[in-house]
């Protein structure tokens, strides 16, 4: 087993990453050397990156990888909490007022702008008739266009059964 230390393995990925995949790949298939990838950064996205680079050839099923702080939570921070005996989804509900920012509601109150004063920082989709986010937009305030996105994630907090949502707010003004 070989073992490669990388900081990230982004989903749209340029040279390093390409070399490293390609030469991990090459080990195992044309020599038989199964390998174990070690990832330093968190990305909440990291389940579906895997398997994306399984389905895409880009690695093989012999193929592991590991995130650092994946490992450190027992393998259960990428993992999406469920009840104990009919293994449904837990999710968590949260509230649609931000302290500090005035929103405004679209499409039937499911999607909802922030604006900090005039400012417009940050976009929310919640699924249909419900409080659970589906995703989030944080905004640029200077073009008003998407600065950082991604799918909220679960999480489960020392261990205990309260689950908490995982996800950076934009700091405006009343961060400081």
């Amino acid at each position: 087993m070989i073992y490669t230390v990388t900081s990230t393995l982004p989903l749209v990925h340029g040279g390093r990453t390409k070399s490293l995949l390609t030469r991990i790949r090459f080990l195992d298939k044309e020599m038989g050397i199964h390998n174990k990838i070690l990832t330093t950064n968190y990305n909440a996205n990291y389940n579906e990156v895997y398997q994306k680079f399984e389905e895409n050839q880009l690695i093989t099923k012999n193929t592991q990888i590991e995130n650092i702080y994946d490992w450190l939570s027992d393998f259960k921070l990428l993992s999406i909490p469920k009840t104990r005996f009919k293994k449904k989804t837990l999710y968590s509900e949260k509230d649609r007022d931000i302290e500090g920012l005035t929103s405004k509601a679209f499409n039937d109150g499911n999607v909802m702008r922030y604006y900090d004063q005039e400012t417009y920082v940050l976009y929310r989709k919640f699924y249909e008739d419900t409080n659970i986010i589906e995703f989030e937009d944080v905004m640029s305030p200077i073009s008003k266009k998407k600065m950082q996105e991604g799918n909220v994630q679960l999480m489960r907090l020392n261990g205990e059964k309260e689950l908490i949502f995982i996800k950076h707010l934009p700091c405006v003004s009343h961060c400081v």
